[in-house]
């Protein structure tokens, strides 16, 4: 169901866009905003939910059966003690930042979006400038929006090289609010953040553009870590949305899981 090959790495070529098949799509526009911001740059760790799934390696028939799934069969043989540091010096490339985690994650979710008529926006806050255009408008024009292109957005961002400087997504948000003024139809805005070092402002101004467009715009958050202050801040702007949701995003490793969270904000 995953699309791990160790320990929390993503491979977005193994995402496909989700199937429509007994579906409409509901909105026409969206914008993904990303945070490359300073705390991104910190390790990534896993949610609580993703934590209690690795636990099962203590059990004393896990090494048997991870080794029947994966190969490896010699590692059953080991006792429990020895196959937990086995178990951990395969899994040294869980050792990355979120801005990696999430950079790969955000790859995955543009490759599942469906093969609809979309335009797309990718924003970011934080570094090199407080808020940042990276996709959406055409070259030297900032009248016409481009139609959404799978692979020039993942060239967006990948585009997204450093992390850097402070989290005033607050600014982002009230600039989204002016990229779809004059835009019709619905609209999804996708926030991909660890939610740290932001305040008041952030949930203001999620409420200000929930206000400027009522029923045609929905929020959605995808946590990135585990931080409890971090999830709080996403869980409140997702809210200030009234139609979105708030998901972590180690829950988006799961193939089904990324589909159906694909399926609530475009289907």
């Amino acid at each position: 169901k995953t699309a791990l090959k160790g320990y929390h790495k993503v491979y977005f070529e193994e995402y496909q866009p989700v199937d429509t098949e007994g579906y409409v799509k509901k909105v026409d526009n969206f914008t993904i905003i990303f945070d490359p911001s300073a705390s991104m740059t910190q390790p990534y760790m896993p949610s609580y939910d993703c934590i209690v799934c690795h636990i099962d390696y203590q059990d004393t028939n896990f090494a048997e059966r991870h080794a029947i799934k994966y190969g490896g069969r010699e590692f059953a043989k080991k006792d429990k003690k020895q196959f937990a540091m086995d178990c951990n010096l395969c899994h040294q490339n869980q050792i990355y930042n979120k801005f990696e985690f999430a950079k790969s994650l955000t790859k995955s979710l543009n490759q599942s979006i469906p093969k609809f008529d979309l335009t797309g926006t990718l924003r970011t806050f934080g570094y090199p400038v407080y808020t940042n255009f990276h996709y959406g408008l055409k070259r030297d024009d900032n009248k016409y929006f481009l139609k959404y292109n799978k692979n020039e957005y993942r060239r967006a961002i990948d585009k997204i090289l450093e992390a850097d400087g402070v989290s005033p997504l607050h600014l982002t948000l009230d600039a989204v609010a002016k990229d779809w003024y004059n835009k019709k139809g619905k609209i999804a805005i996708i926030i991909i953040s660890d939610g740290l070092d932001m305040d008041e402002r952030e949930f203001l101004s999620a409420e200000d553009l929930k206000a400027r467009y009522g029923e045609d715009i929905c929020i959605y958050t995808i946590l990135i870590g585990n931080d409890p202050s971090g999830r709080r801040m996403m869980n409140r702007i997702a809210l200030a949305g009234q139609c979105g949701v708030a998901i972590d995003g180690d829950q988006l490793l799961d193939k089904e899981r990324m589909e159906d969270f694909v399926r609530e904000v475009f289907l």
